[in-house]
């Protein structure tokens, strides 16, 4: 983690795009949303360790064996969805805030958000998707970059 910590130096910006809740059996596909203990009890663990001050210390070891981590395997039978948290983790020693907590195809998701340097910058999350949509510059390179071959 230290190696992702440096990068905060460089000023890159890190979007981890996984899934807290990844179980495609289990999803439901008329957008009921479901009680779910095992769910809950998931969520709930990575809302503690993630946000939690009291955590911080035990935060990297737990994480590393999340598969450990009550109904984890339910929750994410693979763990390609839970990875980009690790690397959102790694960036910092800080605890995150939890700007997401519903339902998507019926079951509890939730994302987290980890902010670092000056709080005026133009990227955070009440105006990211504007300063998107709105920055002729990034339409630029993000057009350049879905369809620019070389």
């Amino acid at each position: 983690d230290e190696i992702l910590k440096d990068l905060k130096k460089k000023n890159v910006l890190v979007i981890g795009s996984g899934f807290s809740f990844h179980n495609m059996n289990a999803f439901s596909w008329s957008d009921d949303d479901q009680i779910d203990e095992k769910n809950d009890t998931f969520q709930e663990y990575l809302i503690q360790y993630c946000t939690e001050e009291k955590y911080l210390n035990k935060r990297d070891e737990t994480l590393i064996a999340w598969d450990k981590i009550p109904f984890a395997r339910y929750c994410h039978p693979r763990e390609e969805h839970l990875l980009p948290l690790h690397v959102c983790l790694g960036m910092t020693d800080k605890p995150g805030k939890l700007i997401f907590d519903d339902y998507i195809l019926g079951k509890r998701s939730i994302a987290l958000l980890w902010e670092w340097g000056k709080s005026n910058t133009w990227f955070n999350r009440d105006n990211a998707v504007s300063g998107l949509a709105t920055d002729k510059y990034l339409k630029l390179k993000y057009f350049n970059l879905l369809y620019n071959k070389n």
